[in-house]
């Protein structure tokens, strides 16, 4: 059963990652690349209405199954509740940080200049969190990390999509390296911040490694 549950919880990650609405994959193509003299970033990505949260009490649901496991894991979603609750008191948004992670390493790696505040640049950079919250790395384990999934696209001004990908980074991932209990977060809400950054910088690094 210990087995069934550790990886029940990583198949439904899996699952719920692979399901969300990525979009299709488009290169940035050499021509359009050196057009651009200059781009701008959307300092912020829209949120699904609800976060993932999968911590022991779903596992075990997920791990016995049925109507006995359902009722277990709807029963105990507070610590769901306390990281949302936890999230929006702080005004720790994650779409926000994901832009501004964005943003950071991009002006760090040299590939684009970035326009200025007063001109909207030849192309801009826009981000949508297709997925974002908390899961375990196994069944039982009480620490959880940070997952999130994120479509990402430059366009012109006209609409047209230059460059588009879709990147996510899970609690199994090596760079995802900040993880507490809930209570933890719930208690010292910069470390569940300093979390969801960490994770933002393992995901927007693939973003700027593509361009």
């Amino acid at each position: 059963m210990f087995k069934k549950l550790s990886i029940s919880a990583i198949s439904a990650l899996a699952i719920l990652l692979s399901g969300c609405a990525g979009a299709p994959t488009k290169k940035l193509d050499a021509s359009s690349k050196s057009g651009i003299k200059s781009v701008a970033v959307k300092p912020d990505a829209p949120l699904p209405p609800e976060m993932f949260y999968q911590g022991r009490a779903q596992s075990i649901g997920l791990g016995i199954g049925g109507l006995i496991g359902h009722a277990i894991a709807q029963g105990m979603t507070s610590d769901k509740d306390i990281i949302q609750q936890t999230l929006k008191t702080n005004q720790i948004n994650v779409g926000e940080i994901v832009a501004h992670s964005f943003t950071s390493q991009l002006r760090e790696s040299g590939k684009f200049p970035l326009a200025d505040g007063s001109t909207p640049g030849d192309a801009r950079f826009e981000f949508e969190v297709v997925m974002y919250g908390l899961g375990q790395t196994q069944g039982f384990a009480s620490t959880l990390y940070p997952t999130i999934g994120v479509n990402g696209a430059l366009k012109r001004p006209d609409g047209t999509v230059l460059w588009q990908r879709y990147e996510y980074i899970t609690p199994l991932n090596k760079e995802n390296t900040i993880g507490a209990e809930p209570e933890a977060y719930a208690k010292d809400p910069e470390l569940l911040r300093q979390a969801f950054t960490k994770a933002a910088a393992a995901l927007t690094k693939l973003f700027v490694d593509d361009l």
